[in-house]
């Protein structure tokens, strides 16, 4: 659950929380979806690609980096939301939703099946993904109560909260070994050899 957390607050904060902080500074509706629309779409490429590194480099470096650079943007992202500027804007949400998320989600899936053995490898992989997969609601959901109890200038506990959650991430990871070069099918069960009859 820890390895996958800041990756699903990250996503629920870039989406759903964003949207609502974009207008409220004063962006319109649309400037943030189109802003949200583009950067979703280059999403694609930045999670092939990084998964892609993952299964030469490691899950764990990939993983590692792409939370530690979060827990750094989580700083960055309101300020530059902030400046009003609709390509700055762009910027934060292309950086953060195209580039920096992916590095977490795209080694998540196989990360998370190469953790467990096959006898319980859906079980476990899918309760771990998502029990974190919560954070991608509470996260946004949090994250409003606290803007709306320190009257817009709550930023910095947010920012503070995702680099948190970030951090959980790269204990969680650096407690796990390796598990890129794993042979998934060690543990299966036999299959018999066909016998002519």
């Amino acid at each position: 659950m820890g390895v996958g957390l800041s990756a699903f607050v990250a996503q629920g904060t870039l989406t759903t929380y964003l949207i609502a902080y974009g207008v409220r500074t004063g962006f319109t509706r649309q400037a943030v979806l189109n802003g949200l629309t583009l950067s979703s779409a280059l999403a694609v490429v930045g999670i092939v690609a990084w998964a892609a590194l993952s299964d030469r480099v490691g899950r764990r470096p990939v993983v590692l980096a792409g939370a530690l650079l979060m827990a750094g943007f989580g700083f960055a992202l309101f300020p530059m939301v902030n400046t009003g500027s609709v390509a700055v804007l762009v910027i934060a949400l292309v950086l953060g939703q195209a580039v920096i998320h992916p590095l977490m989600f795209g080694p998540l899936a196989a990360l998370y099946a190469e953790l467990f053995p096959t006898r319980n490898r859906y079980t476990g992989a899918s309760l771990g993904y998502q029990i974190a997969g919560l954070g991608a609601g509470l996260g946004p959901l949090l994250f409003a109560q606290l803007d709306a109890s320190s009257g817009g200038g709550g930023t910095t506990t947010i920012s503070v909260i995702i680099a948190a959650c970030c951090l959980l991430t790269v204990v969680c990871v650096l407690a796990l070994r390796e598990t890129s070069a794993d042979d998934l099918t060690s543990d299966a069960p036999a299959v018999p050899a066909p016998t002519d009859a």
